[in-house]
């Protein structure tokens, strides 16, 4: 054997017996039974979210084949995770079950999933930066803390569709930063909140066909953010809803006083449009629940 072709040889050998690293993909596969050693096609998938994203290329797709727990995950690009017709599970018992810190242009979307705290995990979902934070058709359950919190440290747009939101200290919370953010929620449920189910400090949300539930007080505006609720329930709290000066809650064609102890209104703007008519609990100020 020349040379040349003892290099060959070995140059071949070499290639056999070395693994092989999983490439990025634009598409992505997980499953229950997956394996993260796998390369993450629909026939060889990884068994965790966070696999998944690593190995697939911004603005790609991480799509579930069968149930499983696929575990917390942070997000740093542009990506779509899709539970599908199988439904995905992240299972967390830390800081979040999913933290997003996105690019400024990113755009994240979250769909089909549930999002459990196991009653030790603090938040569901924490978007602390991105362009566009996209919930569609999510649970986020057993936090305790928060469900879903923006840290508004930039302006942050977040749409939140046809989810729920139970349990914890806050359903979903909006912290003051330079924002404005701009919030829309459309057919969520949000219950159960030891302190206030939605509670804003940044910006505008906007809420309509939706339920706010058995809180201790259904929503809370401050900062200077203003929250405008249509045609939804708001019903079993506390307390309807409070406003802090100089925040604002406009409330149009609700049933906003089903079962309620008041609206407080602090001293800012409460102003009710259609549906049932309003009282003003906390007009004076009165000492409020605690505020985180």
């Amino acid at each position: 054997m020349d040379l040349r072709h003892h290099r060959l040889t070995i140059l071949v050998l070499a290639l056999l017996t070395t693994p092989l690293l999983s490439a990025t993909s634009s598409h992505t596969w997980v499953s229950g039974d997956g394996s993260d050693s796998n390369t993450g096609t629909r026939t060889s998938p990884f068994a965790t979210f966070q696999t998944a994203i690593n190995n697939t290329t911004a603005g790609g797709i991480v799509s579930v084949i069968d149930p499983g727990d696929f575990g917390p995950v942070s997000i740093s690009k542009a990506i779509t995770i899709d539970g599908g017709g199988a439904g995905g599970t992240i299972s967390f018992t830390g800081a979040e079950g999913v933290f997003v810190f996105a690019g400024a242009s990113d755009t994240v979307v979250l769909r089909h999933l549930t999002i459990n705290g196991l009653g030790t995990g603090n938040d569901a979902i924490f978007y602390s930066t991105g362009q566009n934070l996209i919930v569609e058709d999510c649970v986020m359950e057993n936090f305790t803390q928060v469900g879903l919190g923006v840290g508004s440290g930039t302006p942050l747009n977040l749409v939140v569709r046809n989810s729920v939101i139970t349990g914890g200290t806050l359903g979903l919370r909006v912290f003051q930063g330079v924002g404005p953010d701009q919030i829309s929620v459309r057919g969520v449920t949000i219950s159960g909140a030891s302190q206030v189910g939605v509670f804003i400090r940044s910006g505008l949300t906007e809420i309509s066909d939706s339920i706010i539930t058995q809180n201790l007080v259904g929503l809370e505006a401050d900062g200077g953010s203003t929250i405008n609720v249509a045609n939804s329930v708001i019903s079993y709290n506390g307390t309807a809803s409070i406003s802090l000066p100089p925040a604002n809650i406009l409330l149009s064609n609700n049933n906003t006083l089903f079962a309620n102890n008041g609206t407080g209104s602090g001293l800012g703007t409460t102003l009710g449009f259609g549906g049932q008519p309003k009282t003003a609990a906390y007009a004076d100020d009165k000492p409020r629940p605690n505020q985180p």
